[in-house]
């Protein structure tokens, strides 16, 4: 599979496609015997072109290609990023400060 190259129709990857909205992996060595060094292996973090010439780092901003070893098996493996806690604290902060102005979000008073 080709991920880059000078003419964008070589390749058939749509970076837009809902294909990679998930993680996915793919098997590259089926190996009988013994495996070892696949750290040795990187996987290039340039910017890859789709087939309409979107780039990778554009249209999937923070997701990875890698090689990991299971078993004695190698595979290709993409990965989505999760939504990050600075997200999770920000949209949390952003409720609270909504919720400080109208008197529905807080709760009732008692009658003491």
């Amino acid at each position: 599979m080709s991920f880059s190259g000078t003419v964008a129709s070589l390749t058939p990857v749509s970076w837009s496609d809902s294909f990679w909205n998930s993680d996915q992996a793919w098997l590259i060595y089926d190996v009988a015997g013994t495996t070892t060094g696949v750290g040795s292996f990187t996987v290039s973090s340039e910017n890859w072109l789709d087939a309409a010439g979107g780039q990778f780092n554009v249209i999937r901003p923070g997701s990875t290609f890698s090689l990991r070893q299971t078993g004695q098996d190698v595979e290709l493996v993409y990965a989505v990023p999760e939504p990050s806690a600075w997200t999770i604290l920000a949209l949390a902060a952003g409720i609270a400060a909504a919720c400080r102005g109208p008197a529905s979000c807080r709760a009732p008073a008692s009658s003491a």
